[in-house]
């Protein structure tokens, strides 16, 4: 098989740095122009994180939820912030949670002790 020539400065780059074959001109390509590989033979991404609940949640639905089911009031129990306490809004609540990262962590408990806790 010869050398699969996808852009002359590919090409150039490899010889520059003395690297030689197909697969270092095809790695830098696929660096630089996000040419990917399926994770899986059927094209579909294979869940990496089967047992992990948090995967796939993001910090708004988390925070949605709590506010449905147990209110701001209770938040502020579990978790004494002033996001929480002093006029609680999900903007401000975001902001804070993604900059301070055991508060996050604490919320993100309190979701799981929601999740796990009977439906009445």
């Amino acid at each position: 098989m010869g050398v699969v020539r996808l852009v002359p400065d590919a090409v150039a780059l490899a010889t520059h740095n003395r690297l030689r074959g197909e697969r270092t001109i095809i790695k830098w390509a696929a660096r630089h122009f996000r040419v990917g590989v399926p994770h899986c033979a059927s094209g579909d991404r294979v869940n990496q994180q089967p047992n992990n609940p948090l995967h796939g949640v993001t910090l708004a639905a988390i925070l949605d939820h709590l506010v449905a089911t147990i209110g701001w009031e209770a938040m502020a129990k579990a978790v004494p912030v002033n996001c929480f306490t002093i006029e609680p809004s999900i903007t401000s609540s975001l902001k804070f949670l993604r900059r301070v990262p055991w508060a996050r962590a604490k919320v993100e408990q309190l979701y799981l002790r929601t999740l796990a806790k009977p439906k009445r």
